[in-house]
């Protein structure tokens, strides 16, 4: 399966926990990428479960699942990465995702869509519409400066001081999140 688009988004680390491989936020959005194409939310399709895949390789297994819901002009999502224990290159893989999420090396994540139709206007970019959104994969370059992802679950007290974004950001931003406790 090859996805015919793909829309970026940045993730932003709010805060972790280890034992859920968690993060949550927003898959895309209804603005113009920068592919200068807008994708229409309203008509988006998706499964309720969809495959997260390691920086779109659809020919390697999924290094998780994600879960999508629509939220206005925006698909959010929730996705677990894969806590293997079995030695093998499944398990690399997934570690090796979640650590590059965790740490913040890699920020951005991405769906992949297939199908729809395509229209060009004569007033603004090309609208994507009944795309179905088949995938979504942590990514190292973005396209949708809009969308975020709001947490990243894993974090112990003794990552804290390893992650200066959480120390240093203005909790006015963080929209009804609740402090991490610095003990």
């Amino acid at each position: 399966m090859t996805a015919q688009h793909v829309t970026f988004c940045e993730m932003v680390l709010k805060g972790v926990r280890e034992d859920l491989r968690q993060i949550t936020g927003i898959a895309t959005t209804g603005s113009m990428d920068r592919h200068g194409e807008i994708l229409d939310i309203a008509s988006a399709r998706f499964r309720p479960e969809v495959p997260l895949i390691w920086q779109h390789q659809q020919s390697m297994p999924a290094i998780g699942r994600a879960q999508l819901f629509k939220d206005g002009d925006a698909i959010r999502f929730v996705a677990n990465f894969a806590k293997l224990t079995e030695p093998g290159l499944l398990k690399e893989r997934a570690d090796l995702a979640w650590q590059a999420v965790k740490s913040g090396l890699v920020k951005f994540v991405s769906i992949g869509a297939m199908g729809g139709r395509k229209f060009v206007r004569k007033n603004g970019p090309p609208l994507l519409v009944d795309m179905e959104v088949v995938e979504l994969s942590p990514v190292t370059v973005p396209a949708n400066a809009d969308a975020t992802i709001d947490t990243v679950k894993a974090l112990y007290a003794r990552q804290r001081e390893s992650i200066p974004l959480i120390r240093e950001i203005d909790l006015r931003f963080l929209k009804g999140a609740i402090p991490l406790d610095r003990s």
